[in-house]
Formats: structure tokens, sequence, C-alpha cells
């Protein structure tokens, strides 16, 4: 609720009523009729003021102070790791009950270098039982020393128990071997969001064991020697929301075979999943992990090879369990679109997007191999693998019932899916081309089952300044314009061309919409 300014409550309403009384409670008793107006939002002027009662408040100021700043009511203390007396304050804060915010980036590195060496860092994470947040940070230009640094804070934390960590990031960049957590013996109960990059957990997944993880973020992570350890520690994670497996080894070569069977583990509450891996890791953590259909996916098979048959359908079959359900095959069926540069990357956009703004990017694969906008699932190959691609494709249901399909990715190599693909897009209304497939306009009057509900082709990207190709282009269009009645519609975007009325004559005036022209029309 908003309040006009004249009537705002004032900043100590806004406490905890368990706080106010104890505050209140220091006041002598004669006086609390007084002051107990904070609570009732009186005006001021109802009561007069007198002397006795901030004299009363002079006496007890202290005790109100550690009232309110007691851990019982604060969130904690973010430790100062630069200077002596505010890291002792920070350490006695709360009667030396206060929890701690724990924050070492590279500005400690210099100040710690010498006779700081064994001060703040260390001292600090000896607190580990108090700590709420911890969050290290060391990237840059490293040597023996700070390599030294973050091992000793590693050491700082093992054995001890970390009862109230919610929240731990260990970020760092080596180009030689991960830290280990082999120190971590005991869990974190309350740990909620986990961050880590360059570490090695394949020996021991102690931090892994919270049953209240909600978002896990890694990066160059070694996870699991084995599948069996996998689904042992993933099945803690009712309550997971995120995921993301940046280049990360989710399991050791060593450790694909298993006992357990597929879909041992369900992760119900899972929202967002990215995993960034060889083929076969995917494909095993696919095998055994599931999650709701509504989950968005983003999946990335790195390195050159050509996947091994029983990958391949491995992740085929993992496919078509995550949308064989009632609610999955509802989402396929109500889908929006689909975009595919193949046979690298497909994604399925479930809902239509939000109104896009002009300067708003295209669903395209981004530089670093991302499809954006996020799609709702996704799949990239790092390889022209065309028995993959399309194995996997296979398990995707009903996507004759989806009326988008874009071909118009420019950002990477792609070809022109073959016919036994795009007939399975049969009631597809509206298809989006690049430069690289308007081929598919001349073999649509030549195929009866190629996009027969075809009503609105959209061009991407397209120079058509010479006379000759904008003809020919002209001409492409309307041979499919005879092959399919139900064609009444052509879009331009990012395309540059001669003259407005370009296509009138096809689709007829006002049937031609031209979308963000490119820079050299006239």
């Amino acid at each position: 609720m908003s309040f006009p300014m004249a009537e705002r409550p004032a900043a100590s309403l806004r406490l905890p009523h368990e706080l106010l009384e104890q505050i209140l409670s220091y006041v002598p008793f004669e006086h609390a009729p007084d002051v107990r107006q904070l609570e009732r939002n009186w005006n001021e002027d109802h009561v007069p003021r007198s002397f006795k009662p901030q004299l009363a408040f002079a006496h007890v100021c202290r005790d109100w102070r550690d009232a309110a700043l007691a851990s019982k009511y604060w969130p904690g203390v973010r430790l100062n790791l630069l200077d002596t007396a505010q890291f002792d304050e920070g350490i006695a804060h709360g009667h030396g009950d206060a929890l701690l915010h724990i924050h070492i980036d590279l500005k400690h590195d210099g100040a710690m270098r010498t006779k700081y060496r064994e001060w703040a860092p260390v001292l600090a994470l000896k607190q580990i039982p108090r700590i709420r947040t911890l969050f290290i940070r060391l990237r840059g230009q490293y040597d023996n020393n700070m390599i030294s640094d973050i091992t000793a804070y590693a050491h700082a934390i093992e054995s001890l128990a970390a009862p109230e960590l919610q929240d731990f990031t260990c970020e760092w960049s080596s180009g030689g071997d991960r830290l280990r957590f082999d120190h971590m013996e005991k869990p974190c109960p309350r740990l909620r969001y986990l961050t880590l990059s360059w570490c090695n957990l394949s020996t021991l997944q102690t931090i892994l064991h919270s049953e209240n993880l909600v978002r896990i973020n890694f990066r160059n992570v070694h996870m699991f020697s084995t599948i069996d350890e996998l689904v042992d520690t993933v099945s803690r994670w009712k309550h997971l929301q995120c995921l993301n497996l940046s280049m990360c080894q989710i399991i050791s070569p060593s450790g694909l075979a298993a006992s357990s069977e597929h879909s041992a583990v369900d992760l119900p509450e899972l929202k967002e999943l990215f995993i960034l891996d060889i083929s076969a890791n995917v494909a095993a953590f696919l095998k055994h992990v599931t999650f709701p259909p509504t989950t968005t996916v983003d999946l990335m098979f790195s390195g050159l090879d050509v996947a091994p048959e029983p990958v391949a359908l491995q992740v085929r079959d993992s496919i078509h369990r995550h949308f064989d359900s009632p609610e999955g095959r509802s989402l396929i069926s109500s889908a929006y679109g689909f975009t595919m540069a193949y046979p690298l990357a497909y994604c399925i956009q479930l809902r239509a997007p939000t109104t896009r703004k002009p300067d708003a990017p295209r669903v395209d694969l981004s530089a670093d191999g991302h499809l954006v906008p996020q799609p709702d699932f996704s799949l990239t190959r790092g390889s022209f693998d065309r028995a993959f691609f399309e194995e996997s494709l296979t398990a995707i249901l009903s996507l004759e019932t989806i009326p988008r399909l874009d071909l118009s990715a420019r950002s990477i190599p792609i070809r022109i899916p073959p016919p036994t693909i795009l007939r399975r897009f049969a009631g597809t209304t509206h298809l989006a081309l690049n430069k690289k497939c308007l081929r598919l306009l001349d073999d649509i009057p030549n195929d009866a089952q190629l996009f027969s509900q075809l009503a609105c082709i959209e061009l991407v990207g397209i120079a058509m300044l010479d006379k000759n190709r904008e003809a020919t282009i002209l001409q492409s269009l309307q041979n499919a314009r005879d092959a399919r009645p139900s064609l009444v519609r052509l879009l331009l975007r990012e395309c540059t061309i001669r003259k407005e009325t370009f296509a009138d004559t096809v689709f007829g005036e006002g049937n031609v919409e031209i979308v963000d022209p490119g820079p050299s029309q006239c």
C-alpha cells in the first residue's frame, strides 16, 4: 500500500513488531505511553513533547542500537578485509554471533601479499560456521602466489561445518590444475545458490548434497566420477530451479557405465537447464534425469567428432520421453514456431514472444553459439553431424502443427534441410528464408507436400538492388504463389530493395510489408 508523503508512516513503523517491543522495553515504564505513539501512528502534535523521554532514550541508546543490529533481525555484516579495525569490529558484531558476508577478489591480492598474508581472508574464512554469503573471485594474471592463496582459502574452510551458508561463489581461472574440493567434508544444509569455476568435485561431492539448492552455476567443473554418483547426488535437488553446466565434465570418461535405470531422477521444480559438454555426457544426463516439459532447455554438444550411433539414439529417446506426455504433446501441438540451422541447431518457441522492439534481435545464433533470444527448447551440435541432428529431430512429435518455420539464421553456415524433414512441417503457414535458402521457392511448385498450407513468406537480409536478381526472385515468388493459392502475403525484413512497390505485382498492393529495411534502400 502506498501513502501520500504527508501520511507516510515513520521509518520506525516498518521495523518488525517484536523488534519494536524489544526496543521500547528499555524505556522507563512511566514514559512508555509517550513513546508508543509510534505503534499507533499518531501525529506528533497530539502528544506534547517533553525533555524526560528524550533523556530516557539517551540512556538506552546503546541497548537500542544493539537490539536493532542483532543478528536476529539483521541479515548479517559484510566484513571489511582491508581495514584491521573494521575487520575486528565486524567479527565482534552482535557479540560475535552476527552472520557474515565475505567477499574476496583481486583487491585483496596485493594487500595480503606480505605481512598481512595470513590475516584477513584466511581469518575470515575460519568463521565459516557464521558465514551466510561467501564470494571468492580471482581472475586475471595468475602466479604461484595467487594459486597458493586460493589453496589456502580452500583449506581454511576444510572440515568446518557451514550450517548458515546459503550463497557460495568460487570463481577463478587457471591454466593449471583445478581447485579440488576434497576439503568440503561436511554438507551445507542451507546452501541455496552455488557458483563454481575451474574446480574438481569428482572425488567428493559433499558440497552438492544440500537438499535446498535452488540455483547451480558451474563453468569448467569436473563433477562426477560415475553416472551412479550423478544419480545419487541429483536425486537430492528436489527444489532446484536453475542448472547451468557450461563446459563442464559432468562424468569422467571412464565412468559412463551405470547400474542406474533411465529416468531414475526427477527435478520437478526445474525451470532452466543449460548444458555444454561432450555428446556422451549430455546423453547420459538426459537418460537418467527428467524434468518438466515446461523447463527452458538449451543443450549444446561440444566437439567436432561424429557422435556414435548409440549416443545419438540415446539423445533421441530422451527428447522423445521429455515431450511424450499429455502436457508435452500439448505444448508442441500449440507451439508458436520452430527455428532450424541445418544440420547444427534447432529450437522450439513454445510461446509467442512479446512484441519485438525495432532494435531487438531476431531468433539467431550469437557469436558464442547461444541462441538468442532464448527459446524454450534448443539443441546445438558442434559439428555437421547430419545423422545425429536428424535422429534427434525425429523425437519431436507434432511438427506438422507448428505454424512458423524460420530458416533465416545468418550467423553460422547452414544448408537447406532435406525434403524428408521439411515435409514434416505440413501445417506451416509462415516460412522465413535467408539468401541461402531461396532455392526452396523453386522447390515448392515441384512438391505438392511441401508447405501445402503456406500463407506468408518472409525474406530476411537479402539484397535485391540488382535488376536481374530482383527479376529472378520475383519470378520464384510468382511460381510459389501460383502453386499455393493460400500464399497471400510477403514480409521483407532487413532487405535492401530498389523500390517499395517491389512484389506488389505478385501479391497485390497492401500485401507486402517492409520491416527494418536495409541501409541501401532507395
